[in-house]
């Protein structure tokens, strides 16, 4: 099989010989028409760019062949795995069985509903109101375990119908989520003064926290919230929804 020889500098009144000539010549053509662009020495630019620069090797049931240097990524396959080996050596597997996906946490969110409601409703129904202070009330609380392998995460969202009878001030309901008494979350939401004095306007506030790479293992979640409306803000109902979720 033909190899590749440097080609050879010539001096003045050296007389070629078959050797010199099939070596310099035909030898070397007959590599380059096989060469694969690999980045080596002699094999041509790294830089040719387009598809020529990916090289597909079948390597089943072997290991991830070496990087090939320059700009040359390599893909290759592996039993029930198809993988690529960046230039500098750096393997990655592209799974064609099960697997997880990395979560990613997606931050909080508030919203509302604002409404009226009438003094008929108002005072039969409410579970708490905002007295003197500004701390949190109304907790409720979730227990779940966290179990299993792999990436997962971890949704929890609390939500509370608030109401603002003041008819001079706004009124901000803020509502807090924490993890084994550790804040993890918290979303306010301003509610306007009430039209009239006996009735009140309406809204939900909620808030959402995705937690991801938790350990396994029991934890408690608490929902509860607060409001600078002392004697004027109320909340009717509240919920806290705690989800693992995975990929798998």
């Amino acid at each position: 099989m033909a190899t590749w020889t440097t080609p050879r500098t010539w001096v003045a009144g050296e007389v070629p010989t078959a050797v010199l000539l099939n070596a310099q010549i035909r030898d070397n053509n007959n590599e380059l028409a096989l060469h694969a662009h690999t980045g080596g020495s002699g094999s041509g630019s790294s830089a040719l760019g387009g598809t020529i620069g990916l090289t597909h090797i079948d390597f089943k049931d072997a290991a991830a062949p070496t990087g090939a240097g320059g700009t040359i990524t390599r893909l290759y396959s592996s039993g029930s795995q198809v993988g690529r080996v960046e230039p500098g050596g750096t393997a990655a597997i592209f799974s064609t069985a099960g697997h997880e996906h990395t979560l990613a946490a997606v931050g909080i969110s508030s919203s509302a509903n604002p409404g009226v409601v009438t003094s008929a409703l108002r005072t039969p129904y409410y579970i708490g109101t905002f007295g003197s202070g500004s701390g949190y009330l109304g907790t409720v609380s979730q227990a779940r375990t966290i179990g299993g392998s792999g990436e997962r995460a971890v949704v929890v969202c609390g939500a509370y119908a608030v109401m603002n009878c003041s008819t001079a001030a706004s009124g901000t309901f803020t509502v807090n989520i924490d993890r084994d008494g550790t804040n993890v979350g918290s979303a306010a939401l301003t509610i306007g003064t009430s039209a009239s004095t006996g009735s009140g306007t309406s809204g939900m506030v909620t808030c959402t926290v995705v937690e991801t790479g938790l350990a396994s293992g029991s934890a408690t979640w608490n929902a509860s919230i607060k409001s600078g409306l002392v004697g004027d803000g109320y909340f009717y109902s509240r919920a806290l929804v705690v989800q693992e979720i995975k990929e798998s």
